[in-house]
């Protein structure tokens, strides 16, 4: 589980990773991470690879300081501290992710208007790829669904909200959002 230790919606300490008893309800482990705000999405947290040791997790920090990033957890030592991206990459303060492979990524980012962008980088070397697409919407969830290799982003527009779908070479395959009736908030993928 993620704890962003908020108060009044500011963090107040670094956030943390707890692993949780599920028999019991005990806190079983407690990773301190480098920064604060863990919002990491209602997705939860996704191994960086199958079968790697390695967790992924989202930390926000202050609303406009550009001083949270994408870090990652070793399970083997439960240590944290080496960031993947950090949202001064980025160009914003990050609110969702999807890791695709040792190459490609892609992250939802708001500016200090809190305009979203849409953006691919590089998980490497964290820089930027592209900008897919941005603007005032709030982009509530990211999806990678590997079995048709695409991209869904629930898209919260208020004139046209639904799911914008884009294919492995970034372009939207959707000529506009696919009504969901209430704006989408959040995607899964089985």
């Amino acid at each position: 589980v993620s704890v962003a230790r908020l108060t009044n919606f500011s963090p107040i300490e670094n956030a943390a990773v707890v692993g949780i008893d599920t028999e019991t309800g005990q806190i079983e482990v407690l990773i301190e991470l480098g920064g604060t705000n863990a919002f990491g999405g209602p997705k939860g947290l996704p191994v960086l690879e199958e079968g790697s040791p390695l967790l992924l997790v989202s930390r926000t920090g202050a609303y406009g300081a550009s001083d949270g990033a994408i870090e990652i957890i070793d399970l083997r030592t439960l240590q944290a501290g080496t960031n993947l991206t950090t949202e001064a990459q980025l160009g914003g303060d990050l609110t969702d992710f999807v890791y695709v492979s040792n190459t490609k990524a892609y992250a939802v980012v708001s500016d200090e208007s809190f305009n979203n962008s849409l953006v691919r980088f590089d998980p490497g070397s964290g820089e930027l790829q592209a900008v897919l697409t941005s603007g005032p919407a709030y982009l509530s969830d990211i999806e990678w669904d590997p079995e048709n290799q695409v991209l869904l982003v629930a898209n919260q527009d208020f004139t046209n909200p639904g799911i914008e779908i884009y294919d492995t070479a970034d372009r939207r395959v959707t000529t506009s959002p696919i009504p969901t009736g209430l704006p989408p908030w959040q995607i899964h993928v089985p």
